[in-house]
């Protein structure tokens, strides 16, 4: 029987309308974008689009408008000021959902990037140190930087403070996902390095109910979790087993495609059913290493089907780590983390399932 497969374009809730660059454009909270046709119509007017992909900036466009700036547009409204940009909260320049779209100042964006933030401690010792005072960047920052960083040795006083301001608002509505004990006694320095979902435990309980399941495109026993975008997962087992993990895990297989979407897929590296823990490390109760203590907070106690995947087309972050678990005759799909680096997925593709990792540190540790 042929199955009727929903195009991602139609999957919305929202449309909005909006002009930019003298276009008027419908616009969808799936991301997808329609320009009006004025008096001459043009390739791309009157039907609904995604975009199409610049391979060199990992951005799309409509012509030559990027869709991102239009959907802000639509959803967000104006920028605040000529100085605000748009920001991809995920670092996935495809994912131009409304809710993955935020306006930052140039510093405020350049903070998020890791290595502008490694540049910024080398120089003034701390992000902290440097918001409140962003002359210690002027004075050492050399004459012979690179461009892209010459113009932080220009920021004000003003400018640095209000960053810091808004900062520390991110900063606290983040603290609404998680025990107030998580982060206890971190500043905003902390929290930058800190990854928002954490594979341990105890965190991942308590905030199990904020992030909501949605309903997978295909099949209709797979959900999502902590997972933005509707997607279809193939291997999935369509109907009820017996061993419902064991299944899904015999569909699985190296460079078979794990989930798909509008944005692209995410192909399995490797992959591993975790069961009862038998598989799993077991670590003394008392007299816990530093070492173990690490094993200890990123491992997986419970039944899961862990996948480590990478991104076709690349992301920034090109690889990523998943679980799947059955819950209430459903298979849950659960975003764990993105990852720069491939080496980087494998430590915590590891550690998650309670082994050491023998390889040593990582870029993403830093990130």
């Amino acid at each position: 029987m042929l199955r009727h497969k929903m195009n991602p374009i139609d999957n919305f809730t929202q449309t909005k309308e909006c002009v930019y660059k003298e276009h008027t454009y419908s616009v969808r909270d799936n991301g997808a974008v329609f320009r009006h046709a004025k008096s001459k119509r043009y390739k791309n007017d009157n039907c609904w689009s995604f975009g199409t992909l610049n391979h060199k900036n990992g951005y799309l466009y409509l012509g030559s408008a990027r869709v991102h700036r239009i959907v802000a547009m639509a959803f967000l409204g104006k920028p605040p000021t000529k100085e605000h940009i748009i920001d991809h909260i995920d670092t996935n320049r495809q994912n131009n959902r409304p809710e993955n779209l935020r306006y930052l100042t140039r510093l405020e964006n350049a903070l998020l990037n890791p290595l502008t933030r490694q540049k910024i401690i080398y120089h003034c010792g701390s992000i902290e140190a440097f918001l409140k005072n962003p002359k210690i960047l002027r004075e050492k920052v050399s004459a012979n930087e690179s461009q892209n960083f010459q113009w932080m040795r220009q920021v004000s006083v003003e400018e640095a403070q209000n960053c810091l301001k808004n900062l520390e608002y991110l900063f606290l509505q983040r603290e609404q996902i998680k025990k107030e004990s998580f982060y206890q006694n971190n500043g905003i320095g902390e929290w930058i390095y800190k990854p928002l979902y954490s594979t341990d435990t105890k965190f991942t309980k308590s905030i199990q109910d904020t992030f909501y399941d949605t309903q997978a495109i295909f099949p209709a026993n797979a959900k999502q979790r902590n997972w933005r975008t509707p997607s279809e997962f193939p291997l999935c087992p369509k109907t009820k087993e017996q061993n419902p993990l064991e299944a899904y895990a015999k569909n699985m297989q190296q460079d078979k495609v794990f989930s798909s979407n509008q944005y692209g897929t995410s192909v399995i590296i490797k992959y591993v059913l975790l069961q009862d823990n038998a598989t799993q490390k077991k670590l003394p109760q008392n007299g816990q290493n530093a070492k173990d203590l690490h094993i200890q907070d990123f491992r997986i106690n419970e039944n899961a089907l862990l996948v480590l995947c990478r991104f076709e087309p690349p992301n920034i972050k090109r690889y990523s780590l998943a679980k799947v678990t059955y819950e209430n005759d459903c298979f849950i799909h659960t975003a764990l983390e993105t990852y720069f680096d491939e080496n980087a997925g494998y430590k915590y593709f590891t550690l998650a399932q309670g082994l050491e990792w023998k390889g040593g540190e990582v870029f993403d540790d830093y990130c």
